[in-house]
């Protein structure tokens, strides 16, 4: 009879096969959240192959990147962006991310200049991009217009946008294994508790 750790191995393994084959390449409901989920497990498990495996889904979000790619944070380039500061900020990735997200930070900023006024509130409009930016630490004009400066530089509002944030990606992880894999209890249990690698920010560099 399998245990938990099997169930939990054979998952992994699973995402391991099926992930490349994720057409979404966003933080929240495609490849960069699974990325950042097996540099978790890599440090957990201490896994070169998981390391190796999340390093090549960046590569293929890279690659995948189109004029067509949304900027959103939900799917697109701020989520992405997003994603990129946190490897960074929590060793798990070494780069120049002014250099690395400069594209990205052009495309979100003109998006917010044009489009701010129809934006919707919540992560995939105006709040998204104030994620992305305050995780980026710029404030820009249009973001200062929209928010206070208090606002913007808060720590503890910043923290629990982070907690937020944390919290939806590990929501998406646990649906997106229970998908790849036959939905029943024991796989959404092991699911979670998979997803949950990824732990609270209490113990991780956020801002």
């Amino acid at each position: 009879m399998k245990t938990d750790v099997d169930h939990q191995e054979h998952l992994i393994n699973t995402l391991l096969l099926n992930a490349s084959f994720i057409n979404n390449i966003g933080l929240l409901n495609g490849k960069m959240g699974i990325s950042i989920l097996f540099y978790h497990l890599s440090r957990k498990f201490e896994n070169k192959i998981y390391e190796e495996y999340a390093g090549e889904l960046i590569d293929e979000i890279y690659e995948e990147i189109t004029a067509d790619t949304p900027v959103d944070f939900e799917n697109g380039l701020a989520g992405i962006g997003w994603g990129i500061e946190y490897l960074v900020l929590n060793s798990f990735i070494e780069a120049d991310t002014n250099e690395v997200l400069e594209e990205f930070d052009k495309k979100i900023y003109f998006e917010l200049q044009e489009n701010h006024s129809n934006m919707e509130k919540g992560l995939d409009g105006l709040l998204g991009h104030f994620a992305y930016f305050s995780k980026r630490k710029k404030v820009v004009p249009e973001l200062t217009k929209l928010f206070s400066n208090a606002f913007l530089s808060t720590p503890p509002i910043a923290h629990q946008l982070e907690n937020i944030i944390l919290d939806k990606l590990r929501n998406s992880l646990e649906t997106s294994i229970s998908n790849i894999s036959n939905v029943n209890s024991t796989v959404q249990s092991n699911a979670k508790v998979i997803a949950y690698i990824i732990h609270d920010t209490e113990n991780l560099k956020v801002s």
